[in-house]
Protein backbone atom coordinates (compact mmCIF):
# COMPACT_ATOMS: atom_id res chain seq x y z
CA UNK A 1 0.00 0.00 0.00
CA UNK A 2 2.83 2.66 0.55
CA UNK A 3 4.64 1.56 -2.28
CA UNK A 4 1.41 1.93 -4.30
CA UNK A 5 1.04 5.54 -3.02
CA UNK A 6 5.00 6.47 -3.75
CA UNK A 7 4.15 5.48 -7.21
CA UNK A 8 0.69 7.69 -7.57
CA UNK A 9 2.78 11.15 -5.72
CA UNK A 10 6.13 10.88 -7.42
CA UNK A 11 4.41 11.67 -11.16
CA UNK A 12 2.14 14.45 -9.84
CA UNK A 13 4.97 16.28 -7.49
CA UNK A 14 7.05 16.23 -11.34
CA UNK A 15 3.51 17.70 -13.08
CA UNK A 16 3.81 20.39 -10.40
CA UNK A 17 6.97 21.43 -10.85
CA UNK A 18 7.15 21.53 -14.86
CA UNK A 19 4.07 23.42 -14.65
CA UNK A 20 5.60 26.21 -12.43
CA UNK A 21 8.88 26.29 -14.53
CA UNK A 22 6.95 26.55 -17.75
CA UNK A 23 4.48 29.16 -16.46
CA UNK A 24 7.42 31.27 -15.51
CA UNK A 25 8.84 31.08 -19.01
CA UNK A 26 5.75 31.64 -20.18
CA UNK A 27 5.10 34.67 -18.15
CA UNK A 28 8.90 36.32 -18.95
CA UNK A 29 7.70 35.89 -23.06
CA UNK A 30 4.82 37.39 -22.99
CA UNK A 31 5.68 40.57 -20.99
CA UNK A 32 5.62 43.77 -23.08
CA UNK A 33 8.72 46.18 -23.01
CA UNK A 34 8.25 49.13 -21.00
CA UNK A 35 8.97 52.35 -22.59
CA UNK A 36 11.80 54.43 -21.23
CA UNK A 37 10.65 58.00 -19.29
CA UNK A 38 12.90 61.26 -20.04
CA UNK A 39 12.74 64.36 -17.97
CA UNK A 40 14.23 67.81 -18.49
CA UNK A 41 16.35 69.77 -15.63
CA UNK A 42 18.62 72.66 -15.63
CA UNK A 43 17.35 73.94 -18.94
CA UNK A 44 16.06 77.62 -19.93
CA UNK A 45 12.49 77.68 -19.22
CA UNK A 46 10.17 77.06 -22.56
CA UNK A 47 9.48 80.25 -24.27
CA UNK A 48 12.88 81.76 -23.37
CA UNK A 49 15.02 84.57 -25.30
CA UNK A 50 18.60 83.32 -25.66
CA UNK A 51 21.83 85.12 -26.89
CA UNK A 52 24.02 82.27 -27.15
CA UNK A 53 23.63 78.37 -27.68
CA UNK A 54 22.28 76.98 -24.16
CA UNK A 55 23.40 73.72 -22.46
CA UNK A 56 20.01 71.84 -22.23
CA UNK A 57 20.31 68.95 -19.26
CA UNK A 58 18.32 65.87 -19.14
CA UNK A 59 17.65 62.47 -17.58
CA UNK A 60 16.49 59.39 -18.29
CA UNK A 61 14.72 56.04 -16.73
CA UNK A 62 14.45 52.52 -17.91
CA UNK A 63 12.11 50.59 -15.36
CA UNK A 64 12.99 47.29 -17.24
CA UNK A 65 16.64 47.57 -18.65
CA UNK A 66 18.16 50.66 -19.07
CA UNK A 67 18.82 54.06 -21.24
CA UNK A 68 21.02 52.99 -24.11
CA UNK A 69 21.19 56.80 -25.55
CA UNK A 70 19.46 60.15 -26.27
CA UNK A 71 18.31 61.95 -29.40
CA UNK A 72 17.44 65.27 -29.62
CA UNK A 73 16.43 67.41 -32.49
CA UNK A 74 15.86 71.29 -33.78
CA UNK A 75 13.47 72.74 -35.90
CA UNK A 76 13.76 76.49 -36.89
CA UNK A 77 10.74 78.03 -38.04
CA UNK A 78 10.49 79.09 -41.34
CA UNK A 79 11.72 82.67 -41.97
CA UNK A 80 13.22 84.67 -45.12
CA UNK A 81 13.31 81.50 -47.54
CA UNK A 82 14.18 79.43 -44.41
CA UNK A 83 14.15 76.91 -41.94
CA UNK A 84 11.29 74.28 -41.47
CA UNK A 85 7.66 74.96 -43.36
CA UNK A 86 5.81 76.96 -41.41
CA UNK A 87 2.70 74.97 -42.06
CA UNK A 88 5.20 71.58 -40.93
CA UNK A 89 6.43 73.38 -38.27
CA UNK A 90 3.07 74.05 -36.51
CA UNK A 91 2.06 70.54 -37.19
CA UNK A 92 4.68 68.35 -35.72
CA UNK A 93 4.72 71.76 -32.71
CA UNK A 94 1.12 70.50 -32.13
CA UNK A 95 1.68 67.21 -31.92
CA UNK A 96 5.41 66.42 -31.52
CA UNK A 97 4.74 62.35 -31.67
CA UNK A 98 5.02 62.92 -34.95
CA UNK A 99 8.62 63.43 -34.77
CA UNK A 100 8.81 59.56 -33.60
CA UNK A 101 8.76 58.30 -37.02
CA UNK A 102 10.51 60.70 -38.92
CA UNK A 103 14.62 59.95 -39.64
CA UNK A 104 15.31 64.09 -40.58
CA UNK A 105 13.17 66.71 -42.13
CA UNK A 106 14.08 68.96 -45.13
CA UNK A 107 14.11 72.61 -45.11
CA UNK A 108 12.79 75.63 -47.54
CA UNK A 109 16.67 75.51 -48.75
CA UNK A 110 17.73 72.41 -48.99
CA UNK A 111 19.19 71.17 -45.33
CA UNK A 112 18.64 68.15 -43.47
CA UNK A 113 17.78 68.77 -40.09
CA UNK A 114 18.55 65.37 -38.73
CA UNK A 115 18.15 63.48 -34.89
CA UNK A 116 21.63 63.92 -32.91
CA UNK A 117 22.06 61.05 -31.13
CA UNK A 118 24.21 60.94 -27.93
CA UNK A 119 24.85 58.87 -24.38
CA UNK A 120 25.45 62.11 -22.30
CA UNK A 121 22.71 63.71 -20.25
CA UNK A 122 23.77 67.29 -21.02
CA UNK A 123 24.50 69.11 -24.67
CA UNK A 124 25.57 72.18 -26.07
CA UNK A 125 22.23 72.81 -28.65
CA UNK A 126 23.01 74.84 -31.60
CA UNK A 127 19.74 77.43 -32.01
CA UNK A 128 20.81 78.76 -35.30
CA UNK A 129 19.63 82.53 -36.21
CA UNK A 130 18.66 82.31 -39.77
CA UNK A 131 19.86 85.27 -42.05
CA UNK A 132 18.66 88.50 -41.93
CA UNK A 133 15.91 87.52 -39.09
CA UNK A 134 16.09 88.93 -35.99
CA UNK A 135 15.03 86.44 -34.09
CA UNK A 136 14.65 82.53 -34.58
CA UNK A 137 11.65 80.50 -33.67
CA UNK A 138 13.17 76.87 -32.31
CA UNK A 139 11.10 73.69 -31.86
CA UNK A 140 13.95 71.54 -29.42
CA UNK A 141 12.23 67.75 -28.60
CA UNK A 142 14.30 65.44 -26.55
CA UNK A 143 13.72 61.40 -26.53
CA UNK A 144 16.01 58.65 -24.54
CA UNK A 145 16.05 55.21 -26.20
CA UNK A 146 16.46 52.07 -24.45
CA UNK A 147 18.45 48.90 -25.06
CA UNK A 148 15.28 47.50 -27.30
CA UNK A 149 15.29 50.53 -29.60
CA UNK A 150 11.64 51.60 -27.55
CA UNK A 151 11.58 55.55 -27.69
CA UNK A 152 10.24 57.24 -24.36
CA UNK A 153 7.39 60.31 -24.68
CA UNK A 154 9.25 63.56 -26.36
CA UNK A 155 10.16 66.29 -23.82
CA UNK A 156 9.67 69.56 -25.99
CA UNK A 157 10.18 73.36 -25.49
CA UNK A 158 10.24 76.43 -27.54
CA UNK A 159 13.25 78.80 -27.69
CA UNK A 160 13.72 82.36 -29.37
CA UNK A 161 17.07 83.04 -30.52
CA UNK A 162 18.84 86.64 -31.06
CA UNK A 163 22.16 86.88 -31.59
CA UNK A 164 24.80 89.72 -32.58
CA UNK A 165 27.62 88.69 -34.53
CA UNK A 166 31.26 88.43 -33.34
CA UNK A 167 32.72 91.81 -33.47
CA UNK A 168 36.38 91.03 -33.62
CA UNK A 169 38.88 88.47 -35.24
CA UNK A 170 42.52 89.11 -35.83
CA UNK A 171 45.59 86.87 -37.11
CA UNK A 172 47.83 87.27 -33.86
CA UNK A 173 51.14 85.77 -35.81
CA UNK A 174 53.94 88.61 -36.03
CA UNK A 175 55.47 90.16 -38.54
CA UNK A 176 53.20 87.75 -40.77
CA UNK A 177 53.16 90.40 -44.07
CA UNK A 178 57.11 91.20 -43.48
CA UNK A 179 58.34 87.46 -43.93
CA UNK A 180 59.05 85.46 -46.62
CA UNK A 181 57.82 81.83 -45.86
CA UNK A 182 58.50 78.61 -46.87
CA UNK A 183 55.61 76.36 -47.98
CA UNK A 184 55.25 72.41 -49.35
CA UNK A 185 53.02 70.19 -50.47
CA UNK A 186 52.56 68.50 -46.80
CA UNK A 187 54.30 68.49 -44.03
CA UNK A 188 57.81 66.25 -43.67
CA UNK A 189 60.27 64.91 -40.82
CA UNK A 190 61.99 68.26 -41.04
CA UNK A 191 59.00 70.96 -41.49
CA UNK A 192 56.05 71.41 -39.91
CA UNK A 193 53.54 73.60 -42.08
CA UNK A 194 53.89 77.86 -41.36
CA UNK A 195 51.85 78.33 -38.29
CA UNK A 196 49.46 81.09 -38.28
CA UNK A 197 47.40 81.77 -35.30
CA UNK A 198 44.40 84.04 -34.60
CA UNK A 199 41.76 85.01 -32.39
CA UNK A 200 38.15 86.40 -32.31
CA UNK A 201 35.67 87.83 -29.22
CA UNK A 202 31.70 87.52 -29.51
CA UNK A 203 29.81 90.28 -27.76
CA UNK A 204 27.32 87.18 -27.00
CA UNK A 205 29.75 84.91 -25.03
CA UNK A 206 29.05 82.55 -27.17
CA UNK A 207 30.53 78.76 -26.13
CA UNK A 208 31.78 78.30 -28.90
CA UNK A 209 33.43 80.02 -31.84
CA UNK A 210 34.51 78.54 -35.33
CA UNK A 211 36.39 80.10 -38.01
CA UNK A 212 36.67 79.62 -41.85
CA UNK A 213 40.29 80.28 -43.32
CA UNK A 214 41.32 80.47 -46.93
CA UNK A 215 44.15 81.19 -49.24
CA UNK A 216 43.86 83.00 -52.36
CA UNK A 217 45.65 84.06 -55.66
CA UNK A 218 46.78 87.61 -55.19
CA UNK A 219 47.39 90.10 -57.92
CA UNK A 220 47.95 93.22 -55.99
CA UNK A 221 44.35 94.68 -55.57
CA UNK A 222 41.92 91.75 -54.41
CA UNK A 223 41.93 88.05 -53.75
CA UNK A 224 41.53 85.92 -56.52
CA UNK A 225 40.62 81.66 -56.94
CA UNK A 226 40.85 79.98 -53.46
CA UNK A 227 43.60 77.58 -53.32
CA UNK A 228 43.68 76.16 -50.11
CA UNK A 229 41.26 76.45 -46.91
CA UNK A 230 40.15 74.78 -43.50
CA UNK A 231 37.70 73.00 -45.48
CA UNK A 232 40.58 69.73 -45.37
CA UNK A 233 40.87 70.13 -41.45
CA UNK A 234 37.65 70.29 -40.94
CA UNK A 235 36.85 66.64 -42.89
CA UNK A 236 39.80 65.66 -40.48
CA UNK A 237 37.01 65.64 -37.64
CA UNK A 238 38.24 65.69 -33.89
CA UNK A 239 36.89 67.58 -31.44
CA UNK A 240 38.42 70.84 -33.63
CA UNK A 241 36.59 70.05 -36.60
CA UNK A 242 33.41 72.16 -36.52
CA UNK A 243 29.72 71.53 -36.26
CA UNK A 244 29.52 70.38 -39.93
CA UNK A 245 32.62 68.14 -41.15
CA UNK A 246 31.69 69.21 -44.46
CA UNK A 247 31.22 73.50 -44.27
CA UNK A 248 35.17 74.26 -43.87
CA UNK A 249 34.78 75.85 -40.96
CA UNK A 250 36.67 74.65 -37.47
CA UNK A 251 37.26 75.22 -33.74
CA UNK A 252 40.66 75.87 -34.05
CA UNK A 253 42.53 79.40 -33.46
CA UNK A 254 45.83 78.03 -35.80
CA UNK A 255 46.90 76.54 -38.68
CA UNK A 256 49.49 75.00 -39.85
CA UNK A 257 49.60 76.22 -43.61
CA UNK A 258 50.69 73.70 -46.80
CA UNK A 259 49.66 73.19 -49.64
CA UNK A 260 50.26 73.33 -53.51
CA UNK A 261 50.14 76.77 -54.96
CA UNK A 262 50.42 77.89 -58.60
CA UNK A 263 54.44 78.84 -57.83
CA UNK A 264 56.08 81.00 -55.23
CA UNK A 265 54.75 85.27 -54.83
CA UNK A 266 51.93 87.06 -53.07
CA UNK A 267 48.98 85.40 -51.56
CA UNK A 268 46.33 86.38 -49.75
CA UNK A 269 45.31 84.68 -46.46
CA UNK A 270 42.12 85.99 -44.55
CA UNK A 271 40.16 84.14 -41.56
CA UNK A 272 36.80 84.75 -40.44
CA UNK A 273 35.12 83.64 -37.55
CA UNK A 274 31.50 82.66 -36.93
CA UNK A 275 29.66 82.13 -33.50
CA UNK A 276 27.08 79.55 -32.09
CA UNK A 277 23.87 80.72 -33.65
CA UNK A 278 26.37 80.04 -37.04
CA UNK A 279 26.62 83.63 -37.99
CA UNK A 280 29.61 85.16 -39.86
CA UNK A 281 30.96 87.96 -38.63
CA UNK A 282 34.66 89.86 -38.40
CA UNK A 283 37.93 88.80 -40.31
CA UNK A 284 41.18 89.35 -40.75
CA UNK A 285 43.66 89.12 -43.65
CA UNK A 286 47.10 89.43 -44.64
CA UNK A 287 49.23 89.43 -47.90
CA UNK A 288 51.98 86.53 -47.45
CA UNK A 289 54.84 85.96 -49.74
CA UNK A 290 55.25 82.03 -50.17
CA UNK A 291 58.83 80.04 -51.83
CA UNK A 292 57.87 77.28 -52.79
CA UNK A 293 60.96 75.33 -53.82
CA UNK A 294 60.77 72.99 -57.25
CA UNK A 295 63.00 70.60 -54.63
CA UNK A 296 59.67 70.04 -52.43
CA UNK A 297 59.71 66.23 -51.40
CA UNK A 298 57.00 65.77 -49.78
CA UNK A 299 55.43 65.92 -53.94
CA UNK A 300 55.79 62.41 -55.13
CA UNK A 301 57.00 63.40 -57.89
CA UNK A 302 59.94 65.26 -56.67
CA UNK A 303 60.97 62.02 -54.36
CA UNK A 304 60.69 59.64 -58.11
CA UNK A 305 62.73 62.18 -59.75
CA UNK A 306 65.59 61.63 -56.95
CA UNK A 307 65.14 58.49 -56.99
CA UNK A 308 65.64 58.04 -60.80
CA UNK A 309 68.36 60.50 -60.82
CA UNK A 310 66.05 62.52 -63.43
CA UNK A 311 66.12 65.92 -61.26
CA UNK A 312 67.34 68.76 -62.62
CA UNK A 313 69.50 69.71 -60.01
CA UNK A 314 70.47 73.76 -59.90
CA UNK A 315 73.23 74.73 -57.56
CA UNK A 316 73.36 78.08 -56.08
CA UNK A 317 77.14 79.39 -54.81
CA UNK A 318 76.26 81.69 -52.06
CA UNK A 319 80.27 83.65 -52.26
CA UNK A 320 81.52 84.96 -48.42
CA UNK A 321 84.96 85.68 -49.77
CA UNK A 322 85.44 89.79 -48.47
CA UNK A 323 86.71 91.58 -51.06
CA UNK A 324 88.83 92.97 -48.60
CA UNK A 325 90.70 89.46 -47.63
CA UNK A 326 93.24 87.97 -48.06
CA UNK A 327 91.87 85.59 -50.90
CA UNK A 328 90.42 87.69 -53.03
CA UNK A 329 86.41 86.66 -54.21
CA UNK A 330 87.46 86.85 -58.41
CA UNK A 331 89.86 84.50 -57.81
CA UNK A 332 88.53 81.76 -55.69
CA UNK A 333 85.88 82.11 -58.31
CA UNK A 334 88.74 81.62 -61.24
CA UNK A 335 88.88 78.20 -59.32
CA UNK A 336 85.39 77.29 -59.26
CA UNK A 337 83.45 78.49 -62.02
CA UNK A 338 85.09 75.84 -64.82
CA UNK A 339 84.24 72.91 -62.32
CA UNK A 340 80.31 73.84 -61.81
CA UNK A 341 80.45 74.86 -65.91
CA UNK A 342 81.98 71.31 -66.70
CA UNK A 343 79.27 69.49 -64.34
CA UNK A 344 76.54 71.60 -66.40
CA UNK A 345 77.91 70.60 -69.93
CA UNK A 346 78.00 67.11 -68.82
CA UNK A 347 74.66 67.05 -67.27
CA UNK A 348 74.92 66.62 -63.77
CA UNK A 349 73.74 69.82 -62.76
CA UNK A 350 71.15 71.87 -64.75
CA UNK A 351 72.56 75.32 -64.02
CA UNK A 352 74.39 77.52 -60.92
CA UNK A 353 74.07 81.39 -60.27
CA UNK A 354 76.79 83.31 -58.06
CA UNK A 355 76.16 85.74 -55.62
CA UNK A 356 78.22 87.64 -53.19
CA UNK A 357 76.58 87.97 -49.82
CA UNK A 358 77.51 89.95 -46.59
CA UNK A 359 77.97 87.55 -42.90
CA UNK A 360 74.92 89.17 -41.84
CA UNK A 361 72.28 88.16 -43.92
CA UNK A 362 71.41 85.60 -46.48
CA UNK A 363 70.36 88.66 -48.76
CA UNK A 364 68.69 86.34 -51.13
CA UNK A 365 64.87 86.07 -51.16
CA UNK A 366 63.34 82.39 -50.55
CA UNK A 367 61.16 82.76 -53.57
CA UNK A 368 64.82 82.60 -55.75
CA UNK A 369 66.40 79.96 -54.08
CA UNK A 370 62.94 77.80 -54.71
CA UNK A 371 64.57 77.31 -58.11
CA UNK A 372 67.64 75.83 -56.66
CA UNK A 373 67.54 72.53 -54.76
CA UNK A 374 71.58 72.43 -54.12
CA UNK A 375 73.31 76.19 -51.75
CA UNK A 376 77.53 75.63 -52.09
CA UNK A 377 78.44 78.05 -49.76
CA UNK A 378 82.09 79.49 -50.02
CA UNK A 379 84.02 80.75 -46.99
CA UNK A 380 88.01 80.66 -47.55
CA UNK A 381 88.81 83.66 -45.09
CA UNK A 382 89.10 83.50 -41.66
CA UNK A 383 88.77 87.39 -40.63
CA UNK A 384 84.85 86.32 -40.57
CA UNK A 385 82.03 84.36 -39.58
CA UNK A 386 78.58 83.45 -40.47
CA UNK A 387 76.54 85.12 -38.33
CA UNK A 388 73.24 83.69 -36.54
CA UNK A 389 70.78 85.14 -38.67
CA UNK A 390 72.87 84.09 -41.69
CA UNK A 391 73.15 80.59 -40.70
CA UNK A 392 69.52 80.61 -38.88
CA UNK A 393 68.03 81.30 -43.14
CA UNK A 394 70.17 78.28 -44.15
CA UNK A 395 68.28 76.05 -41.64
CA UNK A 396 65.34 76.80 -43.13
CA UNK A 397 66.23 76.07 -46.50
CA UNK A 398 67.67 72.49 -45.30
CA UNK A 399 64.28 72.17 -43.60
CA UNK A 400 62.24 72.51 -46.49
CA UNK A 401 64.47 69.84 -48.59
CA UNK A 402 67.26 71.91 -49.70
CA UNK A 403 70.65 70.36 -50.05
CA UNK A 404 73.78 72.46 -48.35
CA UNK A 405 77.33 72.16 -48.81
CA UNK A 406 79.34 74.67 -46.66
CA UNK A 407 83.12 75.15 -48.11
CA UNK A 408 85.46 77.34 -45.51
CA UNK A 409 86.38 78.28 -42.26
CA UNK A 410 84.25 79.42 -39.45
CA UNK A 411 81.13 78.63 -40.79
CA UNK A 412 79.84 76.90 -37.74
CA UNK A 413 81.87 78.59 -34.21
CA UNK A 414 81.75 77.71 -30.53
CA UNK A 415 81.63 81.29 -30.40
CA UNK A 416 78.46 81.89 -31.96
CA UNK A 417 75.75 83.84 -28.83
CA UNK A 418 73.14 81.78 -30.66
CA UNK A 419 74.62 78.09 -30.83
CA UNK A 420 71.91 77.12 -28.75
CA UNK A 421 69.60 78.30 -31.27
CA UNK A 422 71.14 75.72 -34.04
CA UNK A 423 71.04 72.19 -33.38
CA UNK A 424 73.69 71.43 -35.68
CA UNK A 425 73.82 67.44 -35.50
CA UNK A 426 69.54 67.84 -37.17
CA UNK A 427 71.02 69.84 -39.92
CA UNK A 428 74.94 68.81 -40.47
CA UNK A 429 75.04 65.33 -38.28
CA UNK A 430 77.75 67.01 -36.29
CA UNK A 431 77.67 68.12 -32.45
CA UNK A 432 79.01 70.91 -30.37
CA UNK A 433 82.49 69.79 -30.19
CA UNK A 434 85.23 71.90 -31.02
CA UNK A 435 88.79 72.84 -29.53
CA UNK A 436 90.62 76.10 -30.34
CA UNK A 437 92.75 76.37 -33.98
CA UNK A 438 96.40 75.58 -34.30
CA UNK A 439 98.65 77.34 -36.66
CA UNK A 440 100.62 74.25 -37.78
CA UNK A 441 98.19 71.61 -37.24
CA UNK A 442 97.25 70.91 -40.54
CA UNK A 443 100.20 70.34 -42.34
CA UNK A 444 101.40 67.20 -44.20
CA UNK A 445 97.49 66.48 -46.09
CA UNK A 446 94.43 65.50 -45.28
CA UNK A 447 93.59 61.49 -44.82
CA UNK A 448 90.04 60.53 -46.08
CA UNK A 449 88.68 57.81 -44.48
CA UNK A 450 88.63 55.71 -47.25
CA UNK A 451 85.10 56.92 -48.80
CA UNK A 452 85.21 56.57 -52.73
CA UNK A 453 85.70 59.69 -54.42
CA UNK A 454 87.50 61.73 -51.41
CA UNK A 455 90.95 61.56 -52.50
CA UNK A 456 93.32 62.50 -50.03
CA UNK A 457 94.34 66.00 -49.99
CA UNK A 458 97.45 67.96 -49.48
CA UNK A 459 97.68 72.20 -49.08
CA UNK A 460 98.40 74.18 -52.58
CA UNK A 461 101.13 76.77 -50.88
CA UNK A 462 100.79 79.04 -53.72
CA UNK A 463 97.62 80.26 -52.41
CA UNK A 464 98.55 80.64 -48.89
CA UNK A 465 99.89 83.52 -47.13
CA UNK A 466 103.67 83.51 -47.48
CA UNK A 467 103.46 79.42 -50.02
CA UNK A 468 103.11 78.21 -46.22
CA UNK A 469 102.19 74.14 -46.30
CA UNK A 470 100.08 74.82 -43.37
CA UNK A 471 96.36 76.46 -43.01
CA UNK A 472 95.68 78.58 -39.57
CA UNK A 473 92.81 78.42 -37.88
CA UNK A 474 90.93 75.31 -39.06
CA UNK A 475 88.11 73.88 -36.16
CA UNK A 476 87.76 70.39 -35.66
CA UNK A 477 84.45 69.41 -35.23
CA UNK A 478 82.32 66.90 -33.18
CA UNK A 479 80.78 64.19 -35.63
CA UNK A 480 79.49 60.81 -34.73
CA UNK A 481 80.58 57.70 -36.67
CA UNK A 482 78.65 56.37 -39.69
CA UNK A 483 76.05 54.39 -38.10
CA UNK A 484 73.85 52.46 -40.96
CA UNK A 485 70.79 51.27 -38.91
CA UNK A 486 68.85 53.69 -40.98
CA UNK A 487 68.40 57.57 -41.28
CA UNK A 488 69.49 60.01 -40.03
CA UNK A 489 73.33 59.03 -40.21
CA UNK A 490 76.48 60.88 -40.53
CA UNK A 491 79.85 60.19 -42.83
CA UNK A 492 83.03 61.37 -42.18
CA UNK A 493 84.86 62.46 -44.69
CA UNK A 494 88.24 63.87 -43.84
CA UNK A 495 90.78 64.18 -40.61
CA UNK A 496 93.36 66.44 -39.11
CA UNK A 497 96.61 65.91 -40.38
CA UNK A 498 99.24 67.14 -37.99
CA UNK A 499 102.74 68.69 -38.80
CA UNK A 500 105.80 67.67 -37.45
CA UNK A 501 106.03 71.05 -35.42
CA UNK A 502 102.55 70.45 -33.94
CA UNK A 503 102.76 70.97 -30.15
CA UNK A 504 101.96 68.09 -27.90
CA UNK A 505 98.69 69.55 -26.67
CA UNK A 506 97.72 70.22 -30.74
CA UNK A 507 98.65 66.42 -31.63
CA UNK A 508 96.41 65.15 -28.66
CA UNK A 509 93.71 67.38 -29.21
CA UNK A 510 93.51 67.16 -33.22
CA UNK A 511 94.96 64.32 -34.37
CA UNK A 512 92.61 62.37 -37.00
CA UNK A 513 89.72 64.36 -35.82
CA UNK A 514 87.32 64.99 -38.31
CA UNK A 515 86.90 67.97 -40.30
CA UNK A 516 84.48 66.91 -42.95
CA UNK A 517 81.50 65.38 -42.82
CA UNK A 518 78.15 64.41 -45.00
CA UNK A 519 74.70 63.47 -43.72
CA UNK A 520 71.61 61.79 -44.74
CA UNK A 521 67.78 62.47 -43.26
CA UNK A 522 64.44 61.56 -44.38
CA UNK A 523 63.94 65.19 -45.70
CA UNK A 524 67.30 66.35 -46.91
CA UNK A 525 71.31 65.56 -47.69
CA UNK A 526 73.94 67.94 -45.92
CA UNK A 527 78.12 68.48 -46.17
CA UNK A 528 80.47 70.52 -44.22
CA UNK A 529 84.09 71.15 -44.55
CA UNK A 530 85.63 72.92 -42.27
CA UNK A 531 88.71 73.49 -44.22
CA UNK A 532 88.68 75.72 -47.43
CA UNK A 533 88.97 73.31 -50.76
CA UNK A 534 90.17 76.28 -52.92
CA UNK A 535 93.64 75.61 -50.67
CA UNK A 536 94.19 72.31 -51.75
CA UNK A 537 96.39 70.93 -54.71
CA UNK A 538 94.37 70.22 -57.42
CA UNK A 539 96.99 69.11 -59.95
CA UNK A 540 95.58 65.61 -60.49
CA UNK A 541 92.03 67.06 -60.07
CA UNK A 542 91.80 66.01 -56.28
CA UNK A 543 89.86 68.87 -55.50
CA UNK A 544 87.49 68.46 -58.78
CA UNK A 545 86.57 64.97 -57.90
CA UNK A 546 85.87 65.94 -54.26
CA UNK A 547 83.69 68.34 -55.50
CA UNK A 548 81.60 65.87 -57.98
CA UNK A 549 81.40 63.69 -55.39
CA UNK A 550 79.65 65.54 -52.95
CA UNK A 551 77.29 66.80 -55.77
CA UNK A 552 76.88 63.31 -56.82
CA UNK A 553 75.53 62.63 -53.05
CA UNK A 554 73.76 65.82 -52.65
CA UNK A 555 71.47 64.83 -55.50
CA UNK A 556 71.04 61.09 -54.13
CA UNK A 557 67.27 60.35 -53.06
CA UNK A 558 67.26 61.11 -49.63
CA UNK A 559 67.54 57.27 -48.42
CA UNK A 560 68.78 54.83 -50.92
CA UNK A 561 67.18 51.84 -50.81
CA UNK A 562 70.19 50.62 -50.23
CA UNK A 563 71.00 52.72 -47.48
CA UNK A 564 67.29 51.52 -45.55
CA UNK A 565 68.38 48.93 -43.59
Amino acid sequence: MKRTLGYLLFPAALLVVIGIVGSCGYKDEMEPNIDPVINLYNHPCDGDTLGAAPIICWTGFDTDGKVYEYEHIDLPKERNGKGIDSLLYKTYKENPSLLQDVEYLTTIDGNKVRWVHTEQTCDTVFLSLLEQDSTTEHFFCVRAVDIDSSFSELVCATYYRTNLPPDSCEITTDSLEDKEFWILRDTTYSWDGIKIGWKATDPDNSIILEYYWVLLEWDGTEGGDTLISSLLEDTLGGPNSGFDSTDGWIRNTNTALRGVIPGSGDYLFIVQVRDDAFYAGAADSAVITLAQPVFDISDSTVRQAYADRTFHHKVFIVDQNDIAGYIHQDTVWAFYEPIFAEMQSEGLIYGYRRENTGYDELEIPRTELADYSILWVLDQDYFFKIQSSFLQELMLYVKVGGRIVLDGRFMLSEELESWDELPSYDYFGIDEDYSGSGSQIFAYGIPNTQIPGYPELTVDSSKTPGGATAIRRVNRIGARGPAYGGSPYTQILYHFGISETASPSDSTNYNLGPVAVRYVTPSFRTACFMFPLYLMNNDEGQVEEVVRSTIDFIEQQVIPEEEER
